[in-house]
């Protein structure tokens, strides 16, 4: 009898699950905020198509995305609550300081903590936080940065230059990757890496970074 007994409970189970995953895809597909955005439906229904080809096909949804504009135009649903937008008139809507906006808890968690700016989904508290640094990020702060950032450029130059003769391929992404982390690590901490300087512009450490 208990063999019995489990094996509906089972069965309820599955049964239920079933039920569920047609009620949340038909919502996804049909009554969701999003549903009249075009895109492909996979994508719509679940996260398992953007899994596919992130995890599976390692890191390739950022091309299938841009397949995804070529097809459906400007706007497109690539997952279930998100959107890709390429318009550049859609960028006042989207970044406008006429409303109060909120950012989606699945951002968030890309990053693994809750306390930095960047991962602040109230709206309130985040421009209390952004606030705080707001005059880093000033027009005469950037100008500021000119001649840092100028040094930098000196250097890639030099590396460039001490490179040419070599007739070996670079690899862009360590290059320009490097030149990145001095200006902004400098500029944020004061202190500088020097990864400009470094053998191969420290491939090693971007090469795990991005594997």
């Amino acid at each position: 009898m208990a063999v019995v007994d489990i094996f509906f409970h089972w069965i309820t189970v599955a049964g239920a699950t079933a039920v569920y995953i047609v009620m949340l895809y038909t919502y996804r597909l049909f009554l969701h905020p999003l549903a009249n955005f075009p895109g492909p439906k996979f994508a719509a229904m679940t996260l398992w198509y953007e899994f596919y080809f992130d995890a599976i096909k390692r890191g390739q949804y950022i091309f299938r995305i841009k397949e995804m504009h070529d097809q459906y135009g400007p706007v497109v649903r690539i997952s279930p609550d998100e959107l890709h937008v390429i318009d550049p008139d859609f960028i006042p809507v989207l970044m406008t300081t006429t409303r109060k906006t909120e950012k989606h808890p699945r951002v968030l968690q890309l990053f693994g903590f809750s306390e930095a700016a960047i991962t602040t989904k109230d709206h309130d508290v985040h421009r209390s936080r952004r606030a705080a640094m707001a005059r880093m990020f000033s027009k005469d702060s950037i100008r500021r940065l000119e001649p840092l950032m100028q040094d930098c450029l000196d250097k890639l130059f030099n590396r460039l230059q001490e490179l040419r003769g070599s007739g070996k391929p670079i690899s862009v992404l360590p290059m320009f990757a490097a030149f990145t982390s001095d200006l902004i690590v400098e500029y944020s901490f004061g202190i500088s890496r020097n990864w400009l300087d470094a053998p191969e512009f420290n491939k090693g450490f971007f090469e795990m970074v991005c594997a």
